[in-house]
């Protein structure tokens, strides 16, 4: 329930019902969880960073709250501080993909690219299948965009999960084939492109709402896409500490898919 209000913006009641439920429920880390989750939508990231500690306090070999500790100082731009959590999230969770390929994430925007296919390796002899599609990136951070993207069309050939299509856009967004990107991000997110309604509900929304407006730019799609646009900058003025201040270079890329050279620099 808590899930509809959010995607209806309904964020003061979702926060509501969460309370009401840890209430019931005070030992529930995945209650803990989702709470973290709405206080960031809130704009209130202190208050989720106590929510977090409190349920680590109360669970303290429950992974995905670390996860979330992760995720909050990654936003704010503590890579360092981040990379200790999802490094504790990874250890006790350690066949979890998302865990390892944030400890990874991690290293390259710390940009320690030893660091990163070390741990790439490591994570390869857990699961093979999910370390080799972090690799790209790692190519891509070396600045070998071509291999990076041949090993990303070989990913697409084996399938892709809604998770992957997005980070394989990306790849080919910012290697200059919108075409290869559009696919995938309208598959993963349909509702972008459509002519409902949206509201950002978490931080990575961001990222993916901006994907979507700029191959929609692309293809001369103006309208929706300034409309998504316009929404992503909309929140982030509503909410500047929402965990958006990690995502600092939305605002650029969108003034640069704009072409508002000014603006963007």
């Amino acid at each position: 329930y808590t899930t509809l209000l959010l995607r209806d913006g309904r964020t003061a009641e979702a926060e509501t019902q969460i309370r009401r439920a840890i209430e019931l429920d005070p030992a529930a880390p995945v209650l803990r969880q989702r709470h973290v989750y709405v206080l960031l939508t809130l704009d209130r990231p202190e208050d989720a960073k106590a929510t977090a500690l409190t349920g680590i306090k109360r669970n303290p070999e429950f992974p995905g709250l670390y996860g979330l500790m992760s995720g909050i100082l990654r936003a704010e731009g503590r890579h360092g501080d981040a990379l200790r959590w999802a490094q504790e999230a990874a250890r006790l969770n350690p066949t979890s993909p998302s865990s390892r390929e944030a400890v990874c994430g991690l290293y390259l925007e710390l940009e320690d690219i030893e660091e990163a296919e070390r741990c790439t390796d490591a994570y390869a002899e857990v699961s093979p299948e999910s370390a080799a599609k972090v690799r790209p990136w790692l190519l891509a951070a070396r600045g070998q965009n071509e291999e990076a993207l041949a090993l990303v069309d070989d990913m697409i050939d084996d399938g892709l999960s809604i998770f992957e299509k997005p980070l394989a856009a990306q790849l080919y967004f910012f290697s200059g084939k919108p075409e290869a990107a559009r696919p995938l991000i309208e598959d993963a997110f349909p509702y972008f492109f459509g002519d409902e309604e949206w509201n950002v509900s978490h931080p990575h929304d961001f990222y993916n709402g901006v994907m979507a407006a700029s191959v929609l730019y692309y293809d001369g799609e103006l309208e929706r896409a300034n409309y998504l646009f316009d929404q992503v900058f909309t929140t982030m003025r509503a909410f500047p500490r929402s965990g958006t201040s990690g995502y600092h270079d939305v605002d650029v890329l969108i003034h640069v898919v704009r072409g508002d050279k000014d603006k963007a620099i």
